[in-house]
């Protein structure tokens, strides 16, 4: 293996945060997360509901 693949360590990471409002006291809050750390991959989603008061 060259030595600057050995080197070579990186990451990578995207957040992405997607909210519907449905009226004023209720909404939907879709997350994603992506992470990549020396070739190795990582995700997490997750869905919620939020109420205003």
């Amino acid at each position: 293996m060259p030595y600057w693949k050995d080197q070579n360590q990186w990451n990578l990471r995207v957040n992405t945060q997607w909210q519907y409002v449905i009226n004023r006291n209720n909404a939907v809050r879709l997350n994603w997360d992506y992470e990549q750390q020396n070739h190795q991959d990582w995700m997490k989603s997750s869905l919620g509901y939020v109420w205003f008061f």
